[in-house]
């Protein structure tokens, strides 16, 4: 699941908030497991459970309304897409992800984004196109408005439209999971982020115009480019937070 730009909370979650997360019982997922899986991952990418959150499977359950046994197997799986960490003696939270990650997490995305950008451009429909014209467009909106949180949530829409355009479903899987991981550090420091969204929102449209046309290799070198960007800012942050405490929560999983 891609970040859909809903929000990011912080601190730790209120009474209320698993219970407000909207666990739907005839969602599309197939087991009990799965749903609340695909519940929880929703609220630790909307911020409703903010990183760092602890995450009670007995309080789960009683919220939600399913077995306990649902809520461990959905906090295995979430461990496993690394959205949520557990601690030697079995405590699950929900995973916080530092900056010194956080520029790990983008030299690998731009690794990826190289294979993406080809595969995209060979692949895409003028439907494909069509749809990520729209993203684009309402990106350039939130530019103007400077409506950031509806930017990155459009941002994060596009490039895994681009992810699954690939046909590539390892690639897909792999891009989003990066992603997710990504957001988690991003809900904790949306300054990481250009204040200047203009810049970003044209780069989104140059690579949207070389997938359109067929270039592989130049929406490749847009991409990377693209990511390797974010990485220059991030190593800036971490040259500017050098010698602060690693948050221990960080340190499993």
């Amino acid at each position: 699941m891609a970040y859909d730009g809903a929000g990011c909370g912080t601190g730790a979650p209120e009474g209320g908030a698993i219970a407000r997360l909207g666990h739907d019982p005839g969602g599309a997922a197939s087991s009990p497991g799965e749903r609340v899986h695909a519940t929880l991952e929703r609220g630790i990418l909307a911020g409703d459970l903010p990183a760092g959150s602890p995450l009670d499977p007995a309080g789960l359950a009683a919220n939600l309304g399913i077995p306990e046994s649902a809520v461990h197997h959905a906090l295995g799986s979430l461990a496993g897409a690394r959205l949520v960490t557990t601690t030697p003696d079995g405590r699950s939270f929900v995973r916080v992800v530092d900056l010194g990650e956080a520029v790990t997490l983008c030299e690998v995305r731009a690794s990826l984004e190289l294979l993406v950008g080809r595969l995209a451009a060979r692949h895409a429909r003028p439907e494909d196109i069509e749809e990520l014209r729209q993203v684009v467009k309402a990106m350039a909106h939130a530019a103007r408005a400077g409506e950031s949180l509806r930017w990155r949530g459009l941002d994060g829409r596009f490039h895994d439209r681009l992810a699954r355009l690939s046909g590539n479903a390892a690639l897909s899987a792999a891009y989003r999971t990066v992603a997710n991981e990504y957001e988690l550090y991003l809900c904790r420091s949306p300054h990481a982020e250009r204040e200047d969204l203009r810049e970003p929102t044209r780069e989104h449209q140059c690579v949207l115009e070389a997938v359109a046309r067929g270039k592989g290799t130049r929406a490749a070198n847009l991409l990377h480019e693209h990511a390797l960007g974010q990485v220059s800012r991030l190593r800036a942050l971490a040259q500017d937070a050098a010698g602060s405490p690693r948050d221990p929560r960080a340190g499993f999983g």
